[in-house]
Formats: C-alpha cells, sequence, structure tokens
C-alpha cells in the first residue's frame, strides 16, 4: 500500500547547438514584425551565437550573402535588432575603395574631367543671370576656385609623378 511507482527517466542528449527560446523572446519577435529577410538575418546570427556570451566577428558580407539579401536590407536589420536590443554590434571599422584611382588617371580620366571643367567655365561666362541678386564677382569667385581646385589635383599629381608637367614652349 504505500509503495511509490518510478518511472524509469531517458535523458536525450542533444547533439547539436539549440538555442534556448523563451515564450517572452517569442513575443518580442512577433511584435517587432520582422520582414522575411529580418528572420532569415536572426536565425543566421543566432546560429553564430545562441548563447550570446561574446562577441563574434563576421563579415557583413557573409552574412548579405548567406541570407540573401542586399546592403540596405542588411543595415536596415541590424539597426532594427540594435533598437529592440536583440543583439548589440560593435562598429570594427571602414573598408574603402578609391573609385578613381591612379590608373585611372594615367589612362586619362583627368583628362576628362579637365575638359568638362573648361566647358562648365566656358558656359557659365556665357550663361545670364537667373536672379537678381546674383552678381559677376559671385560667377568669378566659383570660376576661379574651379580653377584654383583644379590646379591643386595637377599639382599634386606632377608632384607623384603620375602625369608629365607641360614642356616649356
Amino acid at each position: 500500500m504505500g509503495q511509490i511507482l518510478t518511472m524509469p527517466t531517458m535523458m536525450t542528449q542533444i547533439k547539436e547547438k539549440f538555442y534556448p527560446f523563451t515564450p517572452s523572446y517569442s513575443q518580442i519577435l512577433r511584435k517587432a514584425k520582422l520582414t522575411a529577410a529580418e528572420w532569415r538575418i536572426w536565425a543566421y546570427l543566432i546560429e553564430i551565437d545562441p548563447w550570446g556570451d561574446k562577441y563574434h566577428d563576421v563579415e557583413a558580407f557573409t552574412v548579405m550573402s548567406q541570407c540573401y539579401c542586399s546592403k540596405a536590407t542588411f543595415y536596415r536589420a541590424i539597426a532594427k535588432f540594435q533598437e529592440l536590443s536583440l543583439f548589440d554590434f560593435q562598429d570594427k571599422g571602414l573598408s574603402f575603395k578609391n573609385e578613381i584611382g591612379t590608373e585611372k588617371l594615367r589612362k586619362g580620366y583627368l583628362k576628362n574631367e579637365t575638359t568638362s571643367l573648361k566647358n562648365e567655365t566656358t558656359s557659365l561666362k556665357n550663361e545670364t543671370p537667373s536672379l537678381k541678386n546674383e552678381t559677376p564677382s559671385l560667377k568669378n569667385a566659383k570660376i576661379n576656385r574651379r580653377k584654383a581646385h583644379q590646379q591643386q589635383i595637377l599639382a599634386s599629381l606632377r608632384l607623384f609623378r603620375l602625369i608629365r608637367p607641360p614642356r616649356p614652349s
């Protein structure tokens, strides 16, 4: 009569990483009204860091390609995650590339730019004032600034020997 029956307990071992998904967290995600791309990004980031115990270095391009999203969508998503306190992102720097580059300058990009600046200058001289308050001195100042900037570019290129100085006549 006073005997207690016990059932044998079986512990199932999970061999993969898992994420402790709580009902309150589920509610936060549902209320956030995430887009499909945001869900993919969230799931990808959770795969990398299910516990949130340390920062992980991940390339933005890797996340974008794994989650099939654009750069704009990616940055909107991480801004939203940061705002909702789902993740904390740390900016590690900036990567950039000079789109003009010295090779393009050597191949004549600067010559084309110089020609277009001369054409703009000529068209400004022939242009009639559109406003009564605009005076010829303002136009001349603008032209002089452009010419000075053009001269600075040419001087720096000569300094670095990217283009040859003009030969005396």
